[in-house]
């Protein structure tokens, strides 16, 4: 946002006239300023972190968003990349913020973690509103592994489909690895679709059949085996005191090796 702002000062000539004799004028002068805010993590912003408006370069902070149909602003951490203004909607490293994932259902559908600068979860909500435009998302998901080494993958496609179940759709994968998440779905490779996040309480109503968020103590889009990478498994040590017989988050490398996820993000980008 731009302001513009005028100041007036004097300005004192001495003139001499051509019989010698000097005369003192003082004049009024006026500058004229221009300040720019930069971007106001205040301010909600309508739509997502690419509709963050400001002078001078950008920048990755935590800002305030409404999502389309939204009841109200939340906060969101935007990661500002060469490519685009991406949306954080998880962050997990079991470091800080949230020490436990084996939360209710709510909690996975309202979002949880106070700080969206460290671990958090969004909540499915604001995802389907965040994903239900007009407009196509990509999802980018970028790991750190315990042996010092990252990932990122790509879809091309991100969406969380209705307000009830809240099916996950995901589309043209792109990256160094296997399509992890979506070949544990049963569809084509590059196109899946996963029934519902799996909870504990969808298990104990009947509403999810596959009950395998009970072993993995944490919700996901789990395939009917419960073997595809659940990125909300618990990571850090409080987690896994907690949890000491749960799976750990195995990623694959080039090498054909899986290695031991240390800290994940997951975050979508507007692509038209």
């Amino acid at each position: 946002m731009t302001s513009l702002s005028m100041t007036s000062y004097p300005v004192t000539l001495e003139m001499t006239s051509m019989l010698g004799t000097s005369q003192s004028v003082t004049l009024e002068t006026t500058s004229l300023s221009m300040t720019t805010t930069l971007y106001d993590p205040n301010y909600p912003w309508n739509g997502d972190c690419s509709n963050v408006l400001g002078g001078g370069p950008p920048a990755s902070n935590v800002y305030t968003i409404i999502p389309s149909g939204a009841p109200g602003p939340i906060s969101v951490y935007c990661d500002v990349k060469p490519e685009g203004v991406f949306t954080r909607i998880m962050e997990h490293g079991g470091n800080c913020g949230v020490d436990d994932w084996n939360l209710p259902m709510s909690d996975y559908i309202s979002g949880f973690g106070q700080d969206v600068s460290c671990d958090h979860w969004i909540g499915l909500q604001n995802m389907f509103y965040l994903t239900n435009t007009i407009s196509n998302y990509k999802l980018e998901i970028n790991i750190r592994l315990e042996n010092g080494n990252n990932d990122s993958i790509h879809y091309g496609s991100f969406l969380v489909k209705d307000p009830t179940a809240w099916t996950l759709r995901l589309d043209s994968f792109s990256g160094s690895t296997n399509n992890y998440l979506g070949n544990g779905f049963d569809n084509l490779p590059t196109a899946s679709s996963a029934d519902l996040i799996d909870n504990e309480d969808f298990e104990a109503n009947g509403v999810n059949v596959y009950g395998c968020s009970g072993g993995d103590k944490s919700g996901w889009w789990f395939s009917p085996n419960c073997l595809n990478t659940n990125l909300c498994l618990p990571l850090g040590q409080v987690e896994k005191a907690l949890y000491p017989t749960t799976r750990q988050i195995l990623w694959p490398e080039l090498s054909g090796n899986d290695q031991v996820v240390k800290h994940v993000t997951m975050q979508i980008r507007k692509t038209n």
